[in-house]
């Protein structure tokens, strides 16, 4: 279905693909499935979304597969938030990955951060300040509501106020 959907969005004019979505790196074949799209006619990107987890063991494999931008996701820059935001261990690996993608030239190495007041929104900072060491883009993602993820008007730090505490603390 994913080749067959793939195929007639790029027949309409679709040069980039992205594969995302739940956690793409958990379906078996996955580094068979992005060279087949790569080897399409008219694919000019193949882009992957990951949370990192098994990055480390698929990067090379995914990289021959011919997928050329990577985006991680990372809520946090401390190990005991990673455990209580996503429910499961795995720090470590995921900075192992950014680190591994960063040795492999993936330019640029986007990393997607969901903000949430009260639970990680005091790191903006940290995540700029990171950026001065690691040659990765941080996209700060406003908290969204969907069925499932405990939302709550409170958690939501829109885009501005983002905006106006980083120029406060770099200005």
């Amino acid at each position: 279905d994913v080749l067959r959907l793939t195929r007639l969005f790029v027949d309409e004019g679709v040069t980039k693909i992205r594969l995302t979505g739940g956690e793409p790196l958990l379906r078996p074949g996955i580094a068979d499935l992005a060279a087949e799209i790569d080897a399409m006619d008219g694919v000019e990107t193949l882009a992957l979304t990951t949370n990192g987890l098994l990055l480390p063991k698929k990067l090379d494999t995914l990289h021959a597969a011919g997928v050329d931008l990577l985006n991680v996701s990372l809520d946090t820059l401390r190990a005991d938030r990673f455990e209580e935001i996503s429910r499961r261990q795995g720090f470590d690996l995921v900075l192992k990955a950014i680190d591994m993608a960063i040795d492999r030239g993936y330019d640029p190495l986007k990393i997607n951060c969901v903000v949430m007041r009260g639970v990680n929104d005091d790191e903006l900072g940290d995540f700029v300040t990171w950026t001065e060491d690691k040659p990765v883009e941080v996209r700060f993602i406003e908290f969204m509501p969907f069925d499932g993820n405990r939302w709550d008007d409170d958690t939501l730090v829109p885009y501005a106020e983002m905006l106006e505490r980083l120029r406060e603390q770099f200005t």
